[in-house]
C-alpha cells in the first residue's frame, strides 16, 4: 500500500510504500527539509481510493441490494 505523510517541519507531503502491518510507520528523513524524525514529526494523510468491479454479473448477483 502507499501512504501518504506530511512533514510538520516543513510541510512536505511524502509517498511511502509499506505493507499494511507498517501502516503506521512514518518516513525515516523528509525528501524536502531532510529532518530525520522531524521535530514535531509526521502527520498521516487520508487519501481519496478507489476501485473497480469487474466481470459477470456483480451487480445482477446481490450487490444492488
Amino acid at each position: 500500500m502507499i501512504y501518504v505523510w506530511r512533514c510538520c517541519d516543513c510541510g512536505n507531503e511524502q509517498e511511502v510504500e509499506r505493507p499494511i502491518a507498517q501502516s503506521d510507520a512514518p518516513p525515516l528523513r523528509c525528501d524536502c527539509c531532510q529532518q530525520e524524525d522531524g521535530e514535531l514529526g509526521w502527520r498521516k494523510l487520508i487519501q481519496k481510493t478507489g476501485f473497480i468491479l469487474q466481470g459477470k454479473g456483480w451487480f445482477k448477483d446481490g450487490y444492488q441490494k
